[in-house]
């Protein structure tokens, strides 16, 4: 774009070129900057490709140092202590894992050893609990044993006559009256120890056991199953209190307590008479069993 002749003529009659003398724009600031731009590219790439250029030297000497020619010391202690640093790290590793395992196996004998002293102690001490209760039992023995033992020295003064001590005290010169008083008193006494001893209540075993019956479904009737089982009846079995225990999905089973005789109520017949209801019970099983 040319401005022409007349026009610039007429501009620097109007003094448009002096304004123009005193104005700061730089109009060639793109130039400028496109060659700063190439400028350090080609700085860059020159750096670039030094780099490999030291490399593939240390390599040079690296080999040159392996074939015995001379290198640089300095080169070859690094490449030395790299690979002193690189085993001595390897090495520590080996020995922490080892130490580990050591530890842990370590740790685990003295676990067993220790379990190993508790079960001892343990048994030992059930074995002492077994021979308490076996001196228990026998001592409950001689003490059943020991009443109608009492009664043997009657009986023999019966049976025999007096004793060496009556014989001391008898009047040979005595009446017969005298000896058949004494036998009439002993008559009476063996009768009134007796009749005592009739008298005397026995001791009656009995046992608590809590059942639990278990119906079939969430769906069947709890208080028609415990009235079913309540209805079961014979001598020598009572029922005691009762509960629902929720077992799963709405489910729940018949906790109840029965004190039974032994002698009178077995206790896997008072199952099968459980059983009997097959349309409430699904099964029946002794959660606790106690004798009284």
């Amino acid at each position: 774009f040319i401005l022409p002749f007349e026009i610039c003529k007429k501009m620097t009659q109007n003094g448009l070129t002096s304004v123009l003398k005193h104005e700061t724009i730089w109009m060639d600031a793109h130039r400028n900057q496109d060659a700063e731009r190439q400028y350090q590219e080609n700085c860059a790439k020159r750096s670039s490709s030094d780099v490999p250029s030291v490399k593939s030297h240390v390599r040079s000497h690296h080999a040159s140092h392996v074939e015995g020619k001379p290198v640089s010391s300095l080169v070859s202690d690094i490449v030395n202590a790299r690979e002193k640093i690189k085993n001595i790290l390897s090495g520590d590793v080996k020995e922490t894992n080892n130490s580990e395992i050591v530890q842990r196996l370590q740790k685990l004998s003295d676990e067993n050893k220790e379990m190993r002293k508790t079960m001892s102690e343990m048994s030992s001490k059930i074995k002492i609990l077994e021979d308490i209760m076996r001196e228990i039992t026998l001592s409950k023995g001689d003490i059943k044993v020991a009443k109608p033992e009492s009664v043997k020295p009657l009986n023999a003064a019966k049976q025999n006559g007096p004793s060496a001590a009556d014989d001391d005290d008898v009047d040979l010169f005595g009446s017969d009256e005298e000896n058949e008083d004494d036998a009439r008193i002993r008559e009476e006494r063996l009768k009134a120890y007796e009749n005592k001893k009739s008298k005397k209540p026995a001791l009656i075993a009995k046992s608590s056991v809590v059942l639990d019956v278990k119906p079939w479904d969430d769906e069947t009737d709890m208080k028609a199953l415990e009235e079913a089982v309540r209805s079961i009846s014979t001598e020598g079995l009572k029922w005691g209190a009762g509960k629902l225990v929720p077992l799963a999905y709405g489910i729940k089973k018949l906790q109840l307590v029965a004190i039974v005789e032994d002698d009178k109520v077995s206790i896997d017949w008072l199952q099968e008479a459980i059983q009997e209801h097959e349309d409430l019970v699904q099964s029946v099983d002794i959660a606790a069993f106690n004798k009284l």
